[in-house]
């Protein structure tokens, strides 16, 4: 017993000798020598050369600590700058007795004013890729790290420049504490600024097996804040994100801001022509549905604000989404905004060829005038739409999905008022034709405007298209072709005034969906009489042929255009309308409502 108790405190002797000595030897070991080393051992193990400028300094004791300063790591030989990363200062503080068990326990890791450039070259490459020499197999090490009991950054900026396109993005970290708890978890608090945007972040980080998930997390970037948790998971066929965040504030007006400025200007911050896209709306570009079978994805998000603008807000913000093997389902989205409510679902599925497209999009009670003053256009009119559309299509290109559209789009406004300025927007040349009706008013009652398109093959033809006010009525009919975006639109109009009554002419709306020209025609044809009054006698019930009755219909009160509706050969002169009648409801009626 008295051997064993010898020899152990023989071995506690010698470590204490041991100890002893090597805390002699480092305290006499030269300093720069040490530099010079470390110098050498970077550069051989990554190809880039570590330069030291500030003094390298070590405490022996239970808590031996590292402090290196000035320290800079070269950049790659294309490289814009010659240091890739730089530091003022970094220290590490080890507790030396987890060592004896295997376990690495950091005290502390303080980095002050790092300095990081990533960049790329023209070619893509990156100046983190190190051309390393290669090592000799070694066993692996019995050390684990254990845990970090304090992380603090101060004065952080890490750049990223483009070698492509030219573009830099910088990225600033005011402070940053934490620690990590254990090898696999990490706790953090920063602040900072993104592309001249300030950030606070408060979460939770872990990793297992491939799994990131952020817990607990409180994060703002500028106006906007969100509050939730989120995953990556790396193990799967494709990258997998999850997310499901709450905010009192999601802020995009900034966006909205840089993309209408940059929109407007050249490179010199000039105004700039607009880039001509060719003779169609719908562009023949195809479509980027390889990135959605890049990653899978599952979103929910609800926000009590969403700012798209300094004027639109939407309210009570939902959005669910998710997106599996290139199959994007959009399976809920809601908001209320300027009055009204909008609520849609959708599916684009990439995971086929070509790709499908489906959408069902519901607005009600919209307020246009407040749309139109947003825009700037006028403050005059009020009223609500209601709005929908219910469509599927098939296609690569926003072109080939356009020409195979098949479904049907619908709107409604009762109520309103309308001016030349509404008519301007709604569709060019409109204002010019049926401005005049308006006589000598600013502005008039619109009883409705009701508008029904079935859509088959690519091809949208009217239900029906009546607009009806306190001075004139437009019903109209034909079709519009996507496949080629031709209009093909016939209108009639009649005004309850008689001053205005000659000013009361058909008209059409011929040209493209880019190019639309509307235009009198004031002596109309046979036959586009006869195939309108086959589509007005459907509508208001009316009855054609030689001493048909309209039943007291709105055809009934109307002659010229619509002579064949009631036996009478169109009058040489157009008759001024008796009264509003029941345009409206006989509309609406007709689809349904």
């Amino acid at each position: 017993m008295k051997i064993a108790v010898r020899i152990v405190l023989g071995l506690i002797a010698l470590l204490i000798i041991a100890a002893v000595a090597l805390y002699v030897v480092l305290l006499t070991f030269d300093r720069d020598e040490l530099k010079q080393i470390a110098e050498q051992q970077v550069e051989a193990a990554t190809g880039r050369k570590l330069t030291i400028d500030g003094p390298l300094d070590f405490r022996i004791s239970l808590h031996p600590a590292l402090v290196i300063e000035d320290a800079a790591f070269a950049n790659a030989p294309w490289g814009s700058r010659p240091e890739m990363a730089k530091i003022k200062k970094f220290e590490l503080e080890l507790a030396i007795m987890p060592l004896f068990s295997g376990d690495i326990d950091i005290n502390r890791i303080v980095l002050v004013e790092p300095q990081i450039l990533l960049e790329t070259n023209r070619e893509g490459k990156g100046n983190w890729e190190l051309a390393a020499l290669e090592q000799p197999a070694t066993e692996p090490s019995s050390f684990r790290l254990s845990r970090v009991s304090a992380i603090t950054i101060e004065n952080a900026t890490v750049t990223y420049r483009d070698g492509t396109t030219g573009e830099t993005s910088v990225f600033t970290l005011d402070e940053m504490t934490g620690s990590a708890p254990s090898a696999t978890s990490l706790s953090l608090k920063a602040k900072g600024k993104a592309a001249a945007t300030p950030f606070q972040i408060d979460a939770d980080l872990e990793q297992e097996n491939g799994l990131y998930r952020i817990d607990d997390a409180d994060i703002t970037y500028g106006n906007t804040r969100l509050e939730g948790k989120g995953s990556l998971t790396t193990g799967g066929p494709r990258p997998r994100i999850a997310v499901e965040f709450k905010s009192p504030l999601i802020d995009l007006s900034p966006y909205a801001a840089a993309s209408g400025e940059d929109s407007g200007k050249d490179g010199n911050g000039t105004a700039a022509p607009p880039a001509d896209q060719g003779p169609y709306v719908f562009t023949t570009d195809p479509l980027p549905l390889g990135m959605l079978k890049s990653v899978d994805v599952d979103a929910s998000i609800a926000a009590e604000t969403v700012r798209l603008s300094d004027k639109v807000a939407v309210r009570d913000a939902k959005l669910a989404l998710t997106l599996h093997d290139g199959d994007l389902v959009l399976e809920h989205l809601a908001g209320a905004s300027m009055g009204g409510t909008l609520e849609a679902t959708g599916r684009l599925n990439a995971s086929r060829d070509p790709a499908m497209l489906s959408a069902d999009l519901k607005v009600s009670d919209l307020d246009y005038g407040k749309v139109l003053e947003t825009m700037d256009v006028t403050s005059d009119v009020k009223g609500k739409i209601d709005f929908s559309l219910n469509l599927q299509g098939s296609g690569n290109s926003p072109r080939a999905i356009a020409s195979t559209l098949g479904g049907t789009t619908q709107f409604v406004a009762t109520d309103g008022v309308i001016t030349n300025k509404l008519l301007a927007v709604v569709g060019t040349g409109l204002d010019k034709v049926l401005g005049p009706l308006l006589g000598s008013n600013d502005q008039t009652r619109l009883n409705c405007a009701v508008s029904h398109f079935d859509v088959s093959g690519g091809v949208a033809n009217s239900r029906v298209f009546v607009v009806d006010s306190d001075v004139f009525t437009v019903a109209g009919e034909g079709s519009i072709d996507l496949r080629d975006e031709s209009l093909k639109l016939l209108f009639d109009t009649r005004t309850r005034q008689t001053a205005l009554a000659s000013l009361a002419v058909p008209f059409r709306v011929e040209g493209t969906l880019k190019n639309p020209k509307a235009y009198p025609d004031p002596m109309g044809t046979a036959m586009a009489a006869t195939r309108a009054a086959k589509t007005f006698g459907k509508l208001f019930g009316g009855k054609s042929g030689s001493g048909g009755d309209t039943g007291g219909g709105l055809m009934g009160k109307i002659g010229g255009f619509f002579g064949k509706l009631t036996g009478k050969q169109p009058e040489t002169e157009t008759q001024p309308l008796e009264s509003s009648g029941d345009a409206c409801a006989a509309a609406l009626a007709r689809i349904g409502r």
